[in-house]
């Protein structure tokens, strides 16, 4: 399924100087449409932190839903992120808006059931209404943003199948084959910190995962592997691949608090107030969408 998708066609870039240069392309063109207005500008690497810290915080609301929610809805709200920040740029619109419709778009999509109501209640009392607000107001924005391209092909799916295959294929032991699993999803809660998800299939990422859980925990996949791959001649290949996926994984580093703090005190002198749900501006706007939808009724 995954070769024949749209993440395939449309999401997946070469290297990752591909993905560097589209967000700095969406960086250099808010400073362009806005290069008159005298403010000093966050750059696309600031624009990509902030970002990162807003990730931090999809991992910490999606564990406050009740029941939990799987796996794979955290997993596609945060590629849903991290494809709108590939063309806008967090000057236009705060992440802190555009992850609360990440989150809820992937709660749709990925069937976890969930009305806006009980979706808003995760958030403090005073941010709900305004929250609900502009979820609802502004899906048809990010469907636009995503290309309508929603499903999301997450390594979660793969893990299941790897691990029920090496208990069925390999000489581990089963107790040694399910103590990879914590340490396994612990890897893939840290590659939502990287960009591995725009350029690697999640097959190779959950192998990837697989094999920094085991050699972690002194387990020797490599009889597993070689009947795995055994006469595909990929093996050297994939052997790269996953060495790749590996280093971009360990090597990302979550934002700090304080680091996040100073970049949105600078966001401030120049975030676009139209798109800016507690600017004047904007409530302004959307008064009179409403307005103008009643008048249509």
């Amino acid at each position: 399924m995954f070769p024949s998708s749209s993440q395939r066609r449309y999401w997946m870039f070469p290297d990752h100087q591909s993905v560097v240069a589209k967000r700095v392309e969406a960086n250099e063109h808010f400073k362009e449409r806005n290069k008159e207005s005298g403010s000093t500008f966050l750059s696309a690497d600031e624009e990509l932190t902030l970002c990162n810290w807003y990730t931090n915080k999809l991992i910490e609301m999606t564990g406050q839903f009740r029941p939990p929610p799987p796996a794979s809805v955290l997993g596609t709200a945060v590629t849903y992120l991290k494809r709108f920040y590939l063309n806008n740029s967090v000057m236009d619109h705060h992440p802190k808006d555009i992850m609360l419709a990440c989150l809820y778009m992937a709660c749709k999509v990925e069937e976890y059931n969930v009305t806006i109501e009980q979706f808003v209640c995760i958030l403090p009392v005073s941010e709900r209404q305004t929250a609900a607000e502009y979820v609802l107001r502004n899906e048809l924005m990010l469907l636009q943003a995503l290309c309508f391209h929603l499903t999301v092909h997450n390594p979660y799916r793969p893990l299941e199948g790897f691990l029920i295959d090496m208990k069925t294929r390999s000489h581990i032991s089963v107790t040694q084959i399910e103590s990879l699993r914590a340490s396994t999803e612990l890897f893939l809660q840290h590659s939502l910190f990287s960009d591995a998800s725009l350029l690697f299939a999640p097959s190779q990422i959950i192998l990837a995962a697989l094999l920094h859980s085991a050699s972690s925990a002194n387990t020797d996949l490599n009889s597993y592997l070689s009947t795995l791959f055994h006469g595909s001649g990929k093996e050297e290949f994939l052997h790269d691949k996953v060495k790749t996926i590996q280093r971009m994984v360990t090597s990302s580093v979550r934002t700090s608090e304080q680091e996040a703090v100073r970049i949105q005190e600078k966001l401030k002198a120049c975030q676009n107030p139209e798109l800016n749900p507690d600017s004047q501006q904007y409530r302004e706007r959307a008064e009179q969408y409403e307005m103008e939808s009643s008048e249509e009724l």
